[in-house]
């Protein structure tokens, strides 16, 4: 009877020790953020593992961020013509493929902006041209009324420009330059053409030195721009009157 009895008191203990570490390890927490939009670590809520709940959470939060990410917007060609809906990086990456800038625009006319943002593709061209348009509308506005204001010029040509044609826009600045014009200079290319760029406005500088000024020279983008304004009336008034200069410091 008593060997019996200790028997029955053995197996009553292993059966409690498994039972005991089974339900420990099916039961074992995980904590999760509450979907209350605050931060994570104070705001906690017990899922037991292997559970629904917490592979349906984990699941929408995984949709949720790329969505997200993904934007898509409606690309407009340089002559208008929709070219249909893309994502903002197919639309990046169709623009530097076609060496285009892409700009977000406001345009009315197309169902699709109400839903999302619209970018048209311009070419360096006309990006230049739309940036000169501002600029002069700029000076427009704050030049004063009152005293005399110079006339501006605008150039603007290719990095694949021929000497002649670089030669005759040349010889045009120097005769706007003698009427004390500003001339704004645009020379459009590629990122990969910069220093193309840099030899054209070398050929800038040699040919009008010691008679022009050069301004505000950046190459962004592939393009280039600066301004060329006239040398200073002192200057000027210095190299015409060279005797009166030696008289004074005499």
């Amino acid at each position: 009877v008593m060997s019996l009895a200790r028997c029955l008191v053995v197996r009553l203990r292993t059966c409690f020790a498994l039972q005991t570490a089974h339900s420990t390890c099916a039961a074992q927490p995980i904590f999760l953020p509450k979907s209350s939009g605050q931060a994570p670590h104070r705001h906690l809520e017990k899922v037991p593992a292997g559970s629904l709940v917490f592979i349906r959470q984990y699941s929408e939060g995984a949709t949720k961020s790329e969505k997200q990410k993904t934007e898509f917007v409606l690309l407009v060609n340089t002559d208008g013509r929709v070219l249909g809906t893309k994502t903002k990086d197919e639309a990046l990456a169709f623009a530097k493929k076609h060496d285009c800038y892409l700009v977000q625009v406001e345009d009315g006319r197309h169902a699709e902006a109400k839903k999302r943002k619209v970018y048209k593709l311009v070419t360096s061209q006309q990006m230049l041209e739309h940036e000169e348009r501002i600029e002069n509308d700029a000076g427009a506005k704050s030049a004063p009324t009152a005293g005399k204001q110079h006339l501006v010029k605008n150039v603007i040509a290719s990095s694949k420009i021929t000497e002649n044609d670089l030669n005759t826009k040349l010889k045009s600045i120097k005769k706007w330059l003698d009427k004390k014009c500003e001339i704004r200079v645009g020379i459009t290319g590629t990122p990969e053409s910069t220093k193309q760029l840099e030899i054209i406005y070398g050929k800038f500088e040699s040919f009008l030195a010691g008679e022009a000024r050069f301004l505000q020279k950046r190459i962004t983008h592939g393009v280039l721009k600066f301004v060329i304004m006239p040398v200073a009336e002192k200057n000027n008034a210095q190299k015409s009157n060279p005797s009166k200069q030696e008289a004074s410091e005499e």
